[in-house]
């Protein structure tokens, strides 16, 4: 698995660590489920600075199994899977993104999709937060 962060994103910033917690473990953990073989990357960037919040984009892109686009828009609700023998042959509930959803969303950001069958899935995540001292935004 490999990591970068842009140089972009600020050192410290102030947010809900456990909620991003979560979000990141949900999704690195089903990129690693669901990829066989290739690899699972964890990207994050500054996209947006203003007066004291950095608005910061974490992606989790993986060379998996990938998923069709009707199936996309269903994926953040409960107990959603892509069908009904990916929990007999990978397991898990349908609860990880509905929760990552809902934690993004209280935090004020936004959670997507882009995937194609056999090629991946990238899960883009952009969360607002408060810049810490060292943030680029309170220079």
């Amino acid at each position: 698995m490999k990591t970068v962060v842009s140089d972009r994103v600020p050192p410290e910033v102030c947010g809900d660590e456990m909620r991003v917690r979560q979000i990141l473990t949900n999704l690195v953990s089903n990129a690693i489920k669901f990829t066989d073989a290739g690899s699972v990357e964890i990207l994050a960037d500054l996209v947006e600075c203003e007066a004291d919040t950095s608005t910061v984009c974490i992606k989790v892109k993986d060379t998996g199994i990938g998923i069709e686009r009707e199936r996309q828009r269903k994926l953040f609700q409960p107990f959603v899977q892509v069908d009904s023998s990916i929990s007999r042959k990978f397991g898990g509930t349908g609860l990880g993104l509905s929760i990552s959803k809902s934690f993004v969303d209280l935090m004020g950001g936004t959670i997507a999709v882009e995937s194609l069958p056999e090629q991946g899935s990238t899960f883009v995540v952009t969360i607002p937060f408060v810049g810490g001292d060292d943030s680029p935004c309170r220079r």
